[in-house]
């Protein structure tokens, strides 16, 4: 088969399934109307206009929603996210609650195209247009898609917002990096694990950090009550979600179900809550300290972020598709069959194994199970971290150790 008709045998497959993908989506948020996660979205913004507090129990009844069965079995009794998320839903709140949500998808919709279009501007000297049509393909397909607009969540755009801060730090635009970055992070927290890279690559810029510090600040300020009822109410319920064992795929509820097997308590206690933050803070350390290009150092980080933090749902996972992007352009300049075996590894354990273990396995066949995306995701990082890398433009390549390599690496 020659170059060009593979090309174009990649574009049609890519655009097959980016429409599938759009139409399974379309077709699911249809059917969940008024359901689950933006249930929760719509009440607190509802309350929050109507002047009461979104912290406490919701009245999903008031407006005809369905929250599932986590509300419904006690388990959330009130908002979980930020009150900048809270603010952002205000004016989806002022629709009917179904119109409403098709707004809120549709924007969600218009990230995830941003996401692949800032994804392909940095990895365009590695990957040519087919083949990147047939990356974005893959992941418009995939079941963390199909997870992200099941729930209605914001992964996509909070994804979106990291990747173009990164795209902007790498081109030295500091300022509009660390407030979009900053942004992020004031949506739903765990973006701010990457703040601190951001703050190294402007550390020349003092005006940039300035401006960062001061919108952190006026954020908190501006709602004081409302984060303080967000850290009385609302992360105590983050807290207790870490502790679940299925669709949930961070190291520290990793590690806090690995002492559930060891204890036979569900909150195993102090002693393994102090190991899953020491493993999270591991994880971050060894990822902002990784000598990478910055590329790549970007996507680690992304993986890192999520599975720092104490809830990483099938839809987080949508902050693996820089580091996929990467890796497949190494695949397809350099084939081999272990490369090629180990992305389809990644590929079915990260994008497709999420539907948990069945409920008949024992304890811990099926903890065990519901973690396989955690390993993939930790397949994807040392991809990331030991692959050797020289894409056309020098700048951004691994250099070969000795002279020079201290110039272009990334020591953030």
């Amino acid at each position: 088969m020659g170059p060009l008709l593979k090309s174009r045998l990649a574009a049609i497959v890519g655009v097959g399934l980016i429409v599938f993908g759009g139409v399974r989506a379309g077709l699911v948020v249809g059917a969940r109307l008024g359901e689950f996660d933006f249930a929760h979205y719509y009440a607190s913004a509802r309350l929050l206009l109507e002047g009461e507090d979104p912290y406490r129990s919701l009245p999903y009844e008031r407006w005809g929603l369905d929250p599932g069965p986590e509300e419904a079995a006690g388990r959330l009794i009130g908002a979980t996210n930020p009150p900048p998320l809270v603010y952002l839903t205000v004016p989806f709140a002022l629709l009917e609650p179904r119109r409403a949500q098709w707004a809120w998808n549709a924007l969600q919709a218009l990230a995830l195209a941003w996401l692949l279009f800032i994804t392909w501007l940095l990895v365009r000297d590695r990957l040519s247009g087919p083949e990147f049509l047939l990356v974005a393909g893959v992941t418009c397909s995939s079941a963390m898609l199909y997870y992200h607009f099941f729930y209605s969540q914001t992964q996509l755009l909070l994804a979106a917002l990291v990747v173009t801060a990164g795209w902007l730090s790498l081109r030295e635009r500091h300022t509009s990096a660390l407030l979009i970055g900053s942004a992020a992070g004031a949506l739903k927290l765990f973006p701010f694990a990457m703040l601190p890279w951001f703050v190294w690559r402007a550390r020349a810029r003092p005006r940039a950090l300035l401006a960062a510090g001061v919108f952190v600040t006026g954020t908190i300020l501006a709602t004081p009550g409302l984060w303080r009822r967000f850290y009385e109410h609302g992360l105590p319920l983050v807290r207790q979600n870490a502790l679940n064992p299925r669709f949930n795929f961070s190291i520290p509820s990793a590690v806090l179900n690995g002492g559930w097997l060891v204890t036979g308590h569900f909150d195993p206690g102090p002693g393994w809550w102090a190991f899953a933050y020491a493993a999270s803070l591991a994880i971050l350390v060894a990822a902002s300290t990784a000598r990478l290009p910055p590329i790549h150092k970007l996507a680690l980080l992304m993986l890192a972020s999520i599975a720092a933090s104490p809830t990483a749902w099938p839809h987080y996972l949508v902050f693996t598709i820089p580091a996929f992007a990467l890796a497949s352009a190494d695949l397809l300049r350099r084939p081999s069959p272990r490369r090629l075996l180990a992305i389809a590894a990644c590929w079915c354990l990260v994008l497709e194994a999420m539907n948990g273990a069945d409920s008949h396995f024992v304890l811990p066949i099926r903890v065990a199970l519901s973690f396989l995306p955690l390993v993939g995701i930790g397949i994807l990082a040392l991809w990331l971290r030991w692959s050797t890398d020289s894409a056309a433009n020098p700048a951004l390549a691994t250099p070969p150790i000795g002279v020079g390599a201290r110039a272009v690496e990334d020591r953030g």
